[in-house]
């Protein structure tokens, strides 16, 4: 834990910017059916370009990220971070990302589907739970620093009201007395199972 935290705080200082301003903002959207990648930035005369763009099916996608002409990453790293259910605590999505010392290249791979990504050789960052906005999972730089962002569905817990409804009709079933049979009773052709003494049966 002690070496990923300091593997944080070396990531915020990752790269050389030729100005002090890079606002860079990679953004991989998983809260549709379809995943999307986008980039933008501050300077359009200065600016890191994706590349090497893959989908592997509607779960993984993987990327080349290279920084504007002029800078470059401080030291080679390999690191991933994972995003928890908000309801179940399980890991819902896994990011991670690879940087290369003196060059201006970073490989990048995310998966709603955690399983299908080889995390061998990588260094786990603290996670992050999930709660359906943007969040940043990786930035380097200075004052205006470059963001990995991600957003993810979440499932939202029963409301209120459907309980109640649910319970509403619950009581409806139980007032309707003469349209429930005892155990055994014939329906149709068939007869019902005995699998409690208590059991009652409604009609369709």
């Amino acid at each position: 834990m002690k070496f990923a935290i300091a593997a944080s705080a070396v990531l915020l200082n990752l790269f050389v910017p030729t100005s002090p301003a890079n606002a860079d903002i990679i953004q991989i959207d998983d809260s549709t059916d379809i995943l999307t990648v986008s980039l933008t930035h501050d300077r359009p005369l200065q600016e890191g370009t994706i590349s090497d763009l893959i989908f592997s099916g509607t779960e993984t996608v993987s990327f080349t990220y290279t920084l504007a002409p002029g800078e470059r990453w401080l030291a080679s790293l390999m690191l991933f971070r994972r995003m928890l259910d908000p309801v179940t605590h399980t890991v819902s999505d896994v990011f991670r990302i690879e940087t290369f010392e003196n060059t201006r290249t970073a490989l990048i791979e995310f998966a709603s589907a955690p399983d299908t990504l080889d995390l061998t050789g990588f260094t786990r960052l603290p996670g992050i739970t999930e709660n359906g906005d943007w969040q940043t999972l990786f930035q380097a730089g200075g004052i205006d620093p470059w963001k990995l962002q991600a957003r993810s569905s979440i499932l939202e817990p029963p409301s209120l009201a459907l309980v109640v409804i649910s319970l509403l009709g619950v009581g409806a079933l139980r007032r309707r007395g003469s349209l429930t049979r005892p155990v055994g009773t014939p329906v149709g052709n068939s007869t019902v199972s005995l699998w409690e003494p208590a059991l009652r049966y409604v009609d369709a």
